[in-house]
């Protein structure tokens, strides 16, 4: 059976409870992480207390701003490599292994680094534009988000 074959696709609901389970996932892993560096720091340099630097030399709002964004562009790295690494790897993330779906290529076949990559980059794509996407992933015959699409992907039922 072709992979597009309707009764193999998987369903809408099934994907975004997959990707909020991986949210849950990376999310735990990047707070362990975070602890496990603040911990680390305050141990090994506790002048750099976290809350005490910044205060103490009258930039609280700035190192609390750098604070801010590195947590922010270290999540988006764990999570973006967390993806990639496991649809690779896998061919599906741990959220999809939980809801029994895979990403094949369009043929059947594995799925390559290249198409990973590509899906993960317009991961942002389909997310700004949710409500334009959203419908045209549904509306489409074989289900596919823009980076599904591009990447010439599909995600269905695991056989």
């Amino acid at each position: 059976m072709h992979p597009s074959s309707h009764e193999l696709l998987a369903p809408f609901y099934k994907r975004i409870i997959a990707f909020f389970i991986d949210i849950g996932i990376v999310s735990l892993l990047c707070f362990l992480l975070w602890l496990a560096v603040t911990k680390c720091t305050e141990y090994l340099f506790p002048e750099w207390a976290f809350l005490d630097l910044g205060q103490r030399q009258g930039q609280g709002p700035l190192v609390m701003t750098i604070g801010a964004c590195l947590l922010v562009f270290s999540y988006l790295a764990v999570f973006h490599y967390f993806m990639v690494y496991f649809e690779d790897r896998f061919h599906r993330s741990p959220g999809k292994f939980v809801m029994g779906i895979v990403v094949v290529a369009i043929n059947g076949e594995r799925i390559t680094r290249g198409q990973c990559l590509v899906r993960e980059l317009l991961r942002y794509h389909d997310a700004l534009f949710f409500f334009i996407c959203l419908p045209l992933m549904l509306l489409s015959g074989k289900k596919q988000r823009l980076g599904d699409l591009l990447a010439n992907t599909v995600v269905i039922n695991q056989r």
